[in-house]
């Protein structure tokens, strides 16, 4: 995996997240879990900004989720929502969706075979703000 794969793939993880939290955060109810989602939301569009500072400077174009699973994923969450319109249903689903977007990404930094300290730093920060984001997730339980 080369410099611009792996900071596509930190954009797409975090655009993963972005739209997730868009599509369940009309369905909050407590003020706190509200917050703590618009909190994540915007740290995600930080580091999606910075991801795509970093793919120009590598020669890269960014590549957006494709529409088909942004489609699926959008489905899904809609008819979870019907049937389970809840905080920690929401919460749940969040740590779920972020352990698969951690497993993904660790896999991925180890597959790394570049020497970009910035860029291995930077992939360092997102897997540790998606593991502390998970754990306040698991605090809504």
């Amino acid at each position: 995996m080369n410099e611009v794969e792996l900071t596509n793939s930190i954009r797409k993880n975090v655009e993963m997240g972005i739209d997730g939290i868009k599509m369940v955060r009309d369905y909050a109810r407590g003020d706190k879990f509200s917050t703590e989602l618009s909190r994540q939301m915007r740290e995600y569009q930080e580091i999606h900004t910075e991801a795509d500072k970093m793919l120009s400077t590598y020669g890269g174009k960014p590549e957006d989720v494709p529409a088909i699973t942004k489609i699926s994923a959008e489905a899904m969450s809609k008819m979870k929502r019907f049937a389970q319109d809840s905080d920690e249903k929401i919460a749940e689903d969040m740590v779920r969706a972020t352990t698969t977007g951690l497993a993904k990404l660790t896999r991925q930094l180890g597959e790394y075979d570049g020497s970009d300290k910035k860029l291995i730093s930077f992939t360092e920060k997102v897997i540790k703000t998606e593991e502390t984001n998970c754990e306040i997730m698991k605090g809504f339980l």
